[in-house]
């Protein structure tokens, strides 16, 4: 067992439960596909990384078999509980710190574009923080760590980062900032990714087939 527990944080990828930001542009049967490519781009970047142990964290309905699937080594699974976002992010930090890892980052599935330098800053932004944040361009964050539960950053209700900051900063607590990221939520930040997108390198390779099947690139 690691030191350090990564949570990918997700739905399982059902049509029609999944994406739904995407369908006036995509099928139900497509939003769920790309999700998969998301997470089967984001475990491949991540399955092999030392002293980090993966943590699937998922919503209660759908197919457990999907996503065991998709992460293809043996894994540990937790189900996301919780009245609203907020709460199922903090409770499954809270359920990770608990089974003795040092640490703790949680990380959404709509950034295809994280990499695993991403991730290893982020633990070690860690060694002298109270809290980790990656934001992304929307205003919110796709990642947020720490070493104790602590839910006073989800408490407010609020996504936006900079309130966030404020209140950490407001009771005295330390941060540290990884690389920006897109959010991948509506059909323009995926017309967008696709322009972002190196053809010829081997990143992402599982969301360019389908991009190209769908004819965004």
């Amino acid at each position: 067992m690691s030191k350090n527990g990564l949570i990918i944080f997700t739905r399982i990828p059902e049509a029609g439960k999944t994406k739904t930001r995407l369908q006036s542009k995509l099928s139900k049967e497509e939003c769920a596909n790309l999700h998969k490519c998301f997470l089967k781009d984001i475990y491949d970047i991540f399955v092999n990384l030392n002293d980090i142990d993966i943590i699937i964290c998922h919503t209660e309905e759908g197919d457990l078999n999907i996503l065991k699937n998709i992460f293809y080594k043996e894994n540990l699974y937790i189900k996301q509980c919780g009245n609203n976002l907020n709460e199922k992010m903090y409770n499954a930090i809270k359920e990770v710190l608990s089974l003795k890892y040092d640490k703790c980052v949680l990380i959404g599935t709509d950034i295809p574009e994280i990499n695993k330098d991403d991730i290893i800053n982020a633990f070690n932004l860690l060694n002298n923080n109270d809290f980790v944040f990656g934001a992304s361009y929307d205003g919110g964050y796709y990642l947020v760590g720490m070493k104790e539960a602590n839910d006073i950053i989800f408490k407010s209700g609020s996504g936006n980062l900079k309130d966030i900051i404020n209140i950490v900063e407001a009771n005295n607590l330390k941060y540290g900032l990884t690389n920006k990221k897109h959010d991948i939520d509506e059909y323009e930040d995926l017309i967008d990714l696709s322009k972002r997108i190196n053809i010829n390198d081997n990143k992402l390779k599982n969301t360019k087939i389908f991009l190209k099947e769908i004819e965004v690139i």
